[in-house]
C-alpha cells in the first residue's frame, strides 16, 4: 500500500521505489542464506606431528595468471575467529614481506617457507594444543583467492611410546 507522507517530505514516488526495493531483496534473502552454507569445498591435507616435533602445513601459493603475485597469505585455526599468520606482500616483493604470527597461538615457533613447493608454513616444537584444522587464504593481485585446509593431528610423546611398546609386542 503506498501513503502519501507530506510531513517528512517524502513522496509517492519514493515509498513506491521502497515498495520495489522489499520485492526484490525479500526473495533474494533466502538465496543469500543458502549460498551461505554452499560454500565450495575446500581440499584438505591430513599432517601428524609428534609433541616437540616440528609441523610442516602445506598452503599452494602458486599463481595462474602471468604478471600475477601474491599480496596476502593469512592461516586461520578453525576455533579461532582471527589470523594466527600472516604474509603481508602489499606494496612491496613477496621475499621481503611482512611477518606476523599470534603471539597467544604460536609466537615466535612458526614461520613460512615460501621457497618450498608447495609452501609450508612450519611449526617448531608442536604442542597438544597445536592440533586443529587449519586454513590457508592466499589473496593474489590477479587472480581469485585461493583457500585450503590442514587438518593437524599432534600425538603426545606418551602415547606414541606406548603405541611403540603395543605394536613390538605383535
Amino acid at each position: 500500500m503506498i501513503y502519501f507522507r507530506p510531513h517528512d517530505g517524502r513522496s509517492l514516488r519514493y515509498n513506491a521505489n521502497a515498495r520495489h526495493l522489499n520485492v526484490l531483496v525479500v526473495p533474494l534473502f533466502p538465496l543469500w542464506i543458502i549460498g551461505a552454507f554452499c560454500v565450495k569445498d575446500i581440499p584438505i591435507s591430513h599432517i601428524v606431528a609428534l609433541v616437540g616435533d616440528s609441523a610442516y602445513l602445506p598452503c599452494d601459493i602458486s599463481t595462474t595468471h602471468e604478471g600475477d603475485s601474491v599480496h596476502l597469505v593469512l592461516w586461520y585455526r578453525e576455533d579461532l575467529g582471527t589470523s594466527v599468520y600472516s604474509i603481508d606482500a602489499r606494496n612491496r616483493e613477496f621475499g621481503i614481506a611482512e611477518r606476523w604470527s599470534d603471539d597467544t597461538v604460536f609466537s615466535h615457533r612458526a614461520y613460512f617457507m615460501l621457497d618450498k613447493k608447495p609452501a609450508l608454513l612450519g611449526i617448531e616444537n608442536t604442542r597438544e594444543e597445536d592440533a586443529g584444522i587449519y586454513r590457508c587464504r592466499v589473496d593474489f593481485q590477479i587472480g581469485q583467492t585461493r583457500n585450503s585446509k590442514v587438518n593437524l593431528t599432534v600425538i603426545g610423546k606418551f602415547l606414541f611410546s606406548s603405541y611403540s611398546i603395543f605394536r613390538s609386542v605383535r
